[in-house]
């Protein structure tokens, strides 16, 4: 009987440690809480200057494909002087072609030419989120790759009370993880950035900007505060017809056991005319460190004597903009950012941006060039023999005309030239011994100012077999 007993306890024993085991082992790990994804956005620079020197100059997506959804986008505007924004579902990546990354003519007016500092703004591809809460850690990872060697700008933007900001780029401590700036090749690899939302921002953007990372003549590349990038030497110049895939895009909140929100403070009385006191301090919302903000403008090298034209100046922060002409004589800016011009020469126009409380003043300086106008109006006829007139139309602006003659079209090779007055429309040029001989003709206007002549460009070429 007493064995038996004994026999039952034990086996009792054995049940109530192994129940605790099996316990012990349902609760597991807590699973990972995520933001919800709200969709995605993409952008091209498109095309920054008409003029066939920057023809190669523009920011161009080929073809959008999302990773889940088989969602496309393939309408992509071409040889169009305007940015363009296209959108796109929730989704875990996205696969983007791009056709030239544009090395843009804007930003080459803020570091000088050659352009030795990145503009990656030109192509981006942003993946949105929602549902932070202040004071929690937050996780991005993403896995990323392309057909051939990419730079990638990697930044984060939050919104806060309806106003864009940009709170972890350059402010210490506060990302981790990465370079914001990483390589990208054939295999796949995998990046993570770790951060507090210490604004009280609700709204996550998690943008890959893939425009131009241009090297100096040394090899060297530099961020737009004049950083060395050692991880880039080497530059990419144009970047053109490949894909960058970005996939597992995702931010993880490892705060979830934090209020989502500040506590909200408990009152108690005691006795009679005592001041009634928190018993916790309400939380305060940490101040966002002051930005820089960047001016960003047309860009233009020349202007044209008697045009109107628009600066379109933007700035990167909320800083209102004002203007300043060197000399009104030749050019006058409007409390708008439009241009007047009245005279030829060089004028420098001063663009300023306010501060704020959330980004410092700055400005921004563009040294450009007003000409005369376009020759028009070109004509020729050989009616005999060795004989050629020329004709064109007559610029009241023009203090006078400079014709070639030349027997290649190129103009590189024995080049006949005579300059006209202002009042001249017309000239003839008797040949020797050139009949049936081709020639090709062209003209420009020209205006001194100061002593200095200033030309403008060439007419269209035209050509004709003399008599």
């Amino acid at each position: 009987m007493k064995i038996r007993k004994i026999i039952l306890m034990l086996l009792s024993l054995v049940l109530f440690t192994t129940g605790l085991f099996i316990s012990n082992n349902k609760k597991g790990a807590q699973a990972a809480t995520y933001l919800s994804s709200t969709g995605w956005e993409f952008f091209q620079g498109g095309c920054y200057e008409a003029q066939s020197t920057e023809l190669g100059n523009v920011g161009y997506i080929s073809s959008v494909k999302m990773a889940t959804n088989s969602e496309e986008i393939n309408a992509w505007e071409r040889d169009k002087y305007n940015t363009q924004t296209q959108t796109a579902s929730a989704d875990t990546g996205a696969a983007v072609t791009i056709e030239n990354n544009g090395w843009d003519a804007q930003w080459k007016g803020v570091t000088g030419f050659p352009t030795v500092r990145i503009n990656p703004w030109s192509i981006q591809a942003m993946a949105k989120f929602n549902g932070m809460n202040y004071d929690h850690k937050y996780k991005v990872t993403f896995k990323a790759k392309a057909t051939k060697k990419k730079y990638c700008f990697v930044n984060f933007n939050t919104v806060v009370d309806g106003h864009e900001m940009s709170p972890y780029d350059n402010v210490e401590g506060a990302l981790t993880g990465d370079a914001q700036v990483i390589v990208l090749g054939t295999q796949e690899k995998e990046f993570t950035y770790t951060f507090p939302d210490y604004v009280g921002g609700h709204e996550l953007t998690v943008i890959f900007m893939l425009g131009a990372f241009t090297q100096d003549n040394d090899g060297h590349v530099y961020d737009y505060a004049g950083n060395d990038l050692p991880q880039c030497d080497g530059g990419e110049s144009l970047w053109k017809n490949g894909t960058v895939t970005f996939s597992d895009v995702k931010v993880e909140d490892l705060d979830t056991d934090k209020p989502t929100d500040p506590p909200i403070p408990t009152l108690y009385t005691t006795a009679p005319n005592t001041t009634i006191r928190p018993t916790v301090q309400p939380r305060t919302t940490k101040k966002p460190s002051i930005l820089q903000q960047f001016i960003t403008v047309a860009n233009i090298k020349n202007a044209y004597y008697k045009s109107r034209f628009s600066l379109k100046a933007k700035t990167s922060g909320n800083g209102k903009l004002t203007y300043k002409s060197s000399d009104t004589s030749i050019a006058k800016v409007s409390s708008s950012g439009i241009v007047t011009t009245y005279g030829c020469g060089t004028v420098k126009i001063t663009i300023n941006a306010s501060k704020t409380s959330s980004y410092n003043a700055t400005k921004k300086e563009m040294i450009f060039t007003v000409k005369p106008k376009k020759g028009s109006g070109l004509r020729l006829k050989s009616t005999k023999k060795n004989l050629l007139k020329i004709s064109w139309k007559r610029s009241r602006d023009a203090d006078g005309y400079l014709v070639q003659l030349c027997k290649t079209k190129k103009f590189n090779k024995s080049v006949l030239q005579k300059t006209f007055s202002k009042n001249k429309k017309i000239t003839t040029v008797r040949f020797a011994n050139q009949s049936h001989k081709k020639f090709f003709v062209r003209m420009k206007l020209f205006k001194k100012t100061n002593g200095i002549i200033y030309y403008g460009k060439w007419s269209k070429v035209k050509k004709i077999r003399i008599k």
